[in-house]
């Protein structure tokens, strides 16, 4: 216990150097007064309070149109393999009446598929619906035109 107490390498005493109680007071006031200023570069520029708002980050708000471009891309795909599903089922409407119809399905499908792999949406969910919906209207542009449907 007694090593413990005992500090080798260093002088026994230091020497203390001793200040007025008044330079002390002052020292302190000068500091602590200099802390609470602003910086100069920042004098004069900070708004005041009452004009602040809500703020917005840009990155934010370009994730939502991402997810809602993507979601209202894949529910246009979506509803035009419906509407070449209905007209396949039809009966009186020859192949070759639905051909552009077949065409725009690839395009869109393209162009859907791009967009979900090009783009960094939040949801992996979306992206995954989005790129299976892609994957199905191009199998049936294929089947269209290998001629699974005469």
């Amino acid at each position: 216990m007694n090593k413990i107490n005992e500090i080798s390498g260093l002088p026994s005493s230091l020497p203390a150097k001793k200040l007025n109680q008044s330079q002390t007071g002052d020292e302190f006031q000068k500091i602590f007064t200099k802390a609470l200023e602003p910086p100069a570069a920042e004098k004069g520029a900070a708004p005041p309070l009452n004009s602040l708002g809500e703020i917005r980050l840009p990155m934010v708000n370009r994730i939502e149109e991402v997810q809602g471009d993507l979601a209202d891309q894949t529910s246009r795909l979506l509803d035009q393999l419906e509407a070449f599903a209905q007209a396949l089922g039809d009966p009186s409407r020859s192949l070759k009446a639905m051909e552009p119809m077949a065409t725009d399905l690839k395009k869109s499908a393209e162009a859907l598929s791009q967009k979900a792999v090009g783009e960094s949406a939040q949801s992996d969910r979306l992206q995954e619906i989005a790129q299976e919906s892609a994957m199905t209207a191009t199998l049936e542009y294929i089947k269209f035109y290998r001629g699974d449907y005469v």
